[in-house]
């Protein structure tokens, strides 16, 4: 499957081809405090003013807090929509997240595993050919009792201090820098 991702056009020269495949890392976003990615785009005009893209990551994490000392792997998967002109896009999409722990200190405890799903909407800039990619985002995360143990163990907040201020929705962000060829 990953070979169909990589084919290229027979058809196209290398000089006219589009860019559709995209390596990058990122910085915070669903993957954690960072994340390795691959992104495949699909034109959906022949203009190329809207994009369809879907992204597959993967993010190590040693944690350490207080309440829970743990190893995890996490798995961003993301589909999102660009709607632009030029080498500027806007972004919309969702992320679903598979991670997966286990206890630093007894290696003999059964490994846990989690996922969430996020919303997202940014901005992108992303050569037409080979070139530079950026993309910076924002997204909601719903705070719940349910989810509390997640965002704890990405490390972005501690959940007592979500609970004090009483807030519904948290505010994450995310910033990309990447190659696309």
């Amino acid at each position: 499957m990953l070979l169909s991702f990589l084919a290229l056009n027979p058809d196209a020269t290398f000089a006219q081809r589009i860019a559709r495949h995209t390596i990058y890392a990122e910085a915070k976003g669903p993957g954690g405090n960072y994340s390795f990615n691959y992104e495949r785009i699909w034109p959906l005009r022949t203009d190329r003013i809207v994009l369809l893209g879907a992204s597959v990551g993967y993010s190590y994490l040693d944690y350490d807090r207080v309440s829970i000392e743990a190893r995890g792997h996490i798995f961003p998967l993301r589909l999102n929509l660009c709607a632009g002109w030029q080498y500027y896009y806007m972004e919309f999409g969702g992320d679903f997240v598979f991670f997966r722990y286990k206890d630093k200190d007894n290696s003999s405890f059964d490994p846990v595993g989690g996922n969430g799903f996020f919303l997202h909407a940014g901005l992108r800039f992303q050569s037409k050919h080979s070139g530079l990619f950026a993309r910076a985002f924002i997204m909601p995360v719903k705070v719940s009792n349910g989810n509390r143990d997640f965002l704890d163990f990405y490390g972005r907040h501690k959940p007592e201090i979500l609970a004090y201020q009483g807030k519904s929705y948290l505010w994450w962000y995310g910033v990309d820098l990447g190659w696309s060829f």
